[in-house]
């Protein structure tokens, strides 16, 4: 689900740099192998300020003490 938004250049370069990183993040950590791999973009401008960018996949998730490794 992704809007139609305009971004300025200052903007745009960030949000596609995070949005590389936490697909290319999801491809190489989230699924065992021969997994059927999806993952779900959302980008929504809730309003004329404020952009929401969701990234979710159907991966392993994060392990039980994660919080630790942060």
């Amino acid at each position: 689900n992704i809007e139609a938004i305009q971004l300025d250049v200052s903007q745009a370069i960030p949000l596609g740099l995070i949005l590389n990183e936490a697909i290319s993040n999801a491809i190489k950590y989230a699924f065992p192998e021969n997994e059927l791999r999806v993952i779900y973009v959302s980008l929504i401008q809730s309003n004329s300020s404020d952009i929401s960018l969701m990234v979710r996949d159907n991966g392993i998730g994060f392990p039980e003490n994660w919080e630790k490794v942060l």
